[in-house]
C-alpha cells in the first residue's frame, strides 16, 4: 500500500516581545526578581511618565491666563502684608538681618516645598487607579510623573526666590547653588512621607482630609514668619523640629542666615534614603490596593 501522506511540520513561530503579567501575587513569591523588576520598571517609565506630567500641567492651566504664577500668589501676598505691617511698625523690622518680609515669603516658599511634597505623592493611589488598572503600568511611572512636578514647582521658586533677593536687595551667599540644592531635599522629604501614607490615603479619606492642614502645623512649628525666643515653649519646639534645621540650612546656603551647610548638603541625601523606603512600600502594597479598590485582580 502507498504510504499516507505526512502532513508538513508547523512553522516555528517568530519570537514576539515578551509579555509582562501583572497579578495580585506576592512580590517576593517565585523567582525573586523583586529588585530586577523594579530596576527595569523604573527605566521603561520615564517617557510615560513625562506625558502624564505634561498632560497634568495642560489641564490644571489650560484656563488660567496666569498659569502657575498663581500658585505663587500666597508668598507675593505675604510679603506685602509684611511690608504694610513693617511699615505700620506691627512687624519687626528685621529677622535675622534681613527684611522681615523678604524672611517671611521666603519661609513661605520653603513651607509650600514641604506640604506640596507630601500631597503629590500621597495621591498616588487614588488620583491614579483607575490609570493604573486599565493600563496595568507601574507604580514608578504616575511616580516619576509627581517628581517631575515638583522639580518643576522647585525650579520656579528657586526663581521667585532670585526675584524676592533683588526686591528686597539681599546679597546671595556663595554657597546659593548649595541653597537650591537643599529646597530639592526639602521636596524629597515631604514626597518621602507622601509615599508612606500613599497606602493609607488610599483606603481612608480621613488622611488626605488631615494634611490639607498641614500647612499651618509647619507654619506654628517652624520659623517660617518668626523666629521666637529659645527659651519660649514654641522655640524649644521649633528647635526640636528637624524641619526647622531643614528651613535655617537653606536660609543659611542663600544669604548667610544663622544654620549649618552641611545640613543643606546632605539634606537630599537623608531625603532620598527615606523616599526609598516610602517607594518600596508602594510598590509592595500597589497590585494589593488595586485589587480593593477596584474589586478586580491585578
Amino acid at each position: 500500500m502507498p504510504a499516507e501522506p505526512t502532513s508538513p511540520e508547523p512553522a516555528p513561530c517568530p519570537s514576539g516581545p515578551a509579555v509582562r503579567t501583572v497579578t495580585a501575587a506576592g512580590r517576593f513569591v517565585g523567582d525573586g526578581r523583586f529588585l530586577a523588576d523594579w530596576i527595569a520598571d523604573t527605566c521603561n517609565c520615564p517617557r510615560l511618565a513625562w506625558r502624564m506630567f505634561l498632560r497634568g500641567f495642560t489641564l490644571q492651566y489650560r484656563h488660567s491666563a496666569l498659569g502657575v504664577v498663581l500658585a505663587f500668589a500666597p508668598v507675593l501676598l505675604t510679603a506685602l502684608v509684611i511690608a504694610l505691617g513693617r511699615r505700620a511698625q506691627l512687624v519687626a523690622a528685621d529677622i535675622d538681618g534681613v527684611n522681615s518680609a523678604f524672611f517671611a515669603a521666603f519661609g513661605i516658599l520653603l513651607a509650600q516645598a514641604f506640604v506640596e511634597g507630601i500631597g503629590s505623592t500621597q495621591r498616588i493611589f487614588t488620583g491614579n487607579a483607575a490609570f493604573l488598572k486599565r493600563q496595568a503600568v507601574p507604580i514608578e511611572t504616575p511616580l516619576a510623573a509627581a517628581v517631575f512636578d515638583l522639580v518643576f514647582r522647585d525650579l520656579v521658586r528657586i526663581a521667585v526666590i532670585g526675584v524676592l533677593m533683588g526686591t528686597f536687595a539681599v546679597p546671595p551667599s556663595p554657597w546659593l547653588p548649595l541653597a537650591a540644592w537643599a529646597i530639592f531635599g526639602i521636596s524629597l522629604a515631604g514626597g518621602a512621607i507622601g509615599l508612606v501614607l500613599a497606602p493609607f490615603s488610599s483606603l481612608t479619606s480621613d488622611l488626605q482630609v488631615l494634611t490639607r492642614a498641614l500647612m499651618i502645623v509647619v507654619i506654628t512649628t517652624t520659623p517660617v514668619f518668626w523666629v521666637p525666643t529659645p527659651e519660649s515653649a514654641l522655640g524649644r519646639l521649633q528647635a526640636a523640629n528637624p524641619l526647622s534645621w531643614a528651613f535655617d540650612a537653606v536660609r543659611a546656603a542663600a544669604y548667610g542666615a544663622p544654620g549649618s551647610l552641611a545640613f543643606a548638603a546632605c539634606l537630599p541625601a537623608a531625603s532620598l534614603a527615606f523616599f526609598l523606603v516610602g517607594w518600596f512600600a508602594c510598590r509592595v502594597a500597589r497590585p494589593h490596593l488595586l485589587e480593593r479598590m477596584t474589586g478586580q485582580g491585578g
